[in-house]
């Protein structure tokens, strides 16, 4: 009989640990997220600087494994790698990882419909929805939220959320005006030459040539932020494709064009523009800035200058009102940042080697939760921020410099958070941004928001991949002529004369079936 009871006991031993086991296995079955998958995606210059070789060595990303436990096998491609050539490679050999990050899916070449009809990635249409909720609850709250995400309605990737603070604009030295005598920021044109003038007049860094300042300077002239083409703006036209009133066009052809590249032809022969502007990069500039050579930019907030200079010396780079052409005109602004808060810095695809794509999304969507969103964007609390006793957090790194006493503030912010870096899918918080600004940099986000239209900016609209196929080519050559014609129109090398004849250069090359082409994809982008 005690036989017989040991026996029983060690069958409901038994069966107990069974089911113990499969209720244990039930939950690890459960789970929402990953047990581990790949990214490869770009190494920030942030995050390289510091010695940091691998995403996974991150706090930010380390807590996240916490949170979730999922692994993450991040790679990147190495300095000065092309990203696009490495993807290629990738897909050539077969040898894919189960996610990448990268900027601007949506121009790939070939099309996002092509890379999904060889396989290459998942068509995340209708997983989005059901397995990021947060995600596209953040999509569908902007205006053409999920259009400026989808091609032909097919949504192929994820992207970041800007934290929606206007930081790019045209900047001026606000202690050489009040040197001047100025007193109000430049607001138009005239008031904008008045202040060219002067900075040209006078010897601005005190050494005895009034010749070794510049009034404006830039670099990358064809991009976005520090071109010193921004100032055709006024005129209503920048020098890339554009819409006015739902009329696709390219600025250069516009009649406004002459007048504007005009404005900046005179600038150069009256030596207020920098030579330089074409071949220097962002060092060489804000050297420029911060030791008393150039007066204005076009350019992004100014925190690194002012934290810089300005703790010991009267240096104050500051955001200048967007600049229009009379008191009466728009103050037109053609940045994207400024009509919408999806960027393409770093827009993600699943590919086709994923066997949990609906969990891996799950795990993104945690990262655009309040919780997850607090996590990127400030990091872990009590080592990188606190709450203050409204329940606000605040960046507080005392205990995380004391982990690493050999690293600056700024330096070691980014092992604890990604805001700032866009190089991660996240959404990116206002106040968390606003919070890492100098206060002159503050100063002028706020003029920058406070006054601009955006309405001739040509939204992210996208190609179909024979659109793509017909229009690359001509693509290729007509950038290349507008920027060579341009840098020859404004420093004499080309008569302004001959800009009827370059005009109708490009419609020789093209440019109005670009046109008509991107014409179809705004009516498409639109409806």
């Amino acid at each position: 009989m005690e036989s017989m009871h040991k026996r029983i006991a060690a069958l409901v031993l038994a069966l107990a640990v069974m089911a113990c086991t499969g209720s244990w296995a039930l939950a690890e079955e459960s789970s929402p997220y990953p047990e581990t998958f790949s990214i490869y995606c770009p190494l920030s210059d942030h995050i390289a600087k510091i010695g940091v070789n691998n995403y996974g060595e991150l706090y930010v990303f380390q807590e996240l494994e916490k949170r979730t436990g999922t692994h993450v096998e991040f790679s990147h491609p190495s300095a000065g790698a092309d990203m696009v050539s490495q993807v290629n490679l990738m897909v050539a050999s077969g040898s894919l990882p189960d996610v990448i990050v990268m900027g601007n899916w949506k121009g790939i070449s070939g099309g996002l419909f092509q890379w999904y009809d060889d396989g290459v990635i998942y068509d995340l249409t209708e997983m989005i929805p059901e397995y990021m909720p947060n995600y596209y609850a953040i999509l569908q709250s902007m205006p053409y939220g999920v259009q400026n995400v989808s091609v032909d309605g097919h949504m192929f990737y994820l992207t970041e959320f800007n934290h929606n603070v206007p930081f790019s604009g045209p900047i001026v030295r606000e202690d050489w005006m009040k040197q001047l005598g100025i007193e109000e920021y430049p607001n138009t044109i005239d008031e904008l030459m008045t202040y060219f003038e002067l900075v040209q007049e006078n010897d601005m860094n005190g050494n005895g040539d009034a010749d070794d300042e510049w009034a404006i300077s830039g670099y990358e002239p064809m991009s976005q932020n520090f071109s010193p083409y921004d100032l055709m703006w006024p005129w209503g036209i920048t020098y890339d494709f554009m819409q006015i009133d739902g009329k696709v066009t390219h600025g250069m052809l516009e009649p406004e064009f002459t007048e504007a590249i005009t404005f900046l032809h005179d600038l150069y022969a009256r030596g207020m523009l920098d030579p330089d502007y074409e071949t220097q990069d962002r060092d060489a500039l804000d050297g420029k800035f911060m030791n008393n050579m150039v007066g204005f930019e076009y350019g992004l907030q100014p925190t690194k200058m002012n934290n810089s200079m300005a703790e010991t010396s009267d240096f104050k780079a500051t955001g200048t009102y967007n600049i229009r052409l009379t008191e009466d005109s728009p103050a037109y602004v053609f940045h994207n940042l400024y009509v919408s808060k999806i960027t393409s810095s770093c827009d993600t695809v699943i590919t086709t080697a994923c066997d949990e794509p609906e969990k891996v999304l799950t795990w993104f969507d945690y990262i655009y939760s309040e919780e997850g969103s607090l996590l990127m964007n400030f990091g872990i609390e009590g080592e990188s921020f606190e709450f203050d006793e409204n329940g606000v957090p605040y960046y507080d790194y005392t205990n995380a410099l004391a982990k690493h006493p050999d690293l600056t503030e700024s330096d070691i912010a980014y092992l604890y958070r990604l805001q700032g870096l866009s190089a991660f899918p996240m959404q990116m918080s206002s106040d968390a941004f606003a919070s890492t600004l100098h206060e002159y940099s503050k100063e002028g986000t706020d003029r920058w928001e406070s006054d601009y239209d955006a309405s001739r900016i040509l939204p992210n609209i996208s190609l179909t991949a024979e659109e793509t196929e017909e229009v690359n080519d001509m693509l290729v050559d007509i950038e290349t002529y507008v920027s060579t014609q341009l840098s020859r129109l404004v420093n004499g090398q080309v008569s302004l004369e001959e800009i009827p004849n370059i005009q109708q250069t490009l419609r020789d090359m093209g440019i109005e079936r670009v046109i008509e082409i991107y014409q179809a994809a705004y009516d498409r982008f639109i409806a």
